[in-house]
């Protein structure tokens, strides 16, 4: 069976590698000039520490703070604190945005079910390109709405 499946190997490999006149067909390497990026709402340019003020309604209770994210190499690292300095919890998300971990997360929101919205829903908003149903932009504020719970984030213009 193997010596077969060898031959018919070998057999496609000769095939592929000539054009309809039976000539060999030689490949050139293409060079890629430009890379194309992704244009988030949110972006998280070079090391340089990103900061937003930040308030988050839940059905029953209310949040408000300051955000700060950084771009740390292999992934994106941030905190959400209030204006007392209590950290509500810290997120990690990868480069690419398409995973959110939370960790450090305050005693009220440690629960499964929260953990999961706040996770499922800061990947939605951090993964946004353009406005659609929940996703909003209201000049500087970027908003985000869901039937029970929403977020409004603003960047801070901080002085040097």
């Amino acid at each position: 069976m193997r010596r077969f499946l060898l031959s018919i190997s070998l057999l496609l490999a000769a095939v592929f590698s000539l054009d309809a006149r039976g000539v060999s067909v030689v490949t050139e390497p293409v060079e890629v000039t430009g890379t194309t990026e992704t244009a988030y709402l949110f972006r998280f340019d070079g090391d340089e520490s990103t900061r937003y003020t930040v308030a988050i309604n839940f059905k029953n209770a209310s949040f408000s703070g300051i955000c700060v994210v950084k771009n740390i190499g292999t992934q994106i690292a941030g905190t959400i604190v209030n204006e007392f300095g209590i950290r509500a919890f810290d997120f990690t998300m990868s480069q690419d945005r398409r995973r959110v971990k939370l960790l450090n997360v305050m005693k009220p929101l440690d629960k499964c079910l929260i953990r999961k919205a706040i996770a499922r829903d800061l990947k939605r908003l951090f993964n946004a390109t353009t406005t659609d149903g929940y996703v909003s932009v209201d000049g500087e504020k970027i908003i985000m709405r869901r039937p029970s719970r929403s977020y409004t984030f603003s960047k801070m213009n901080i002085p040097e």
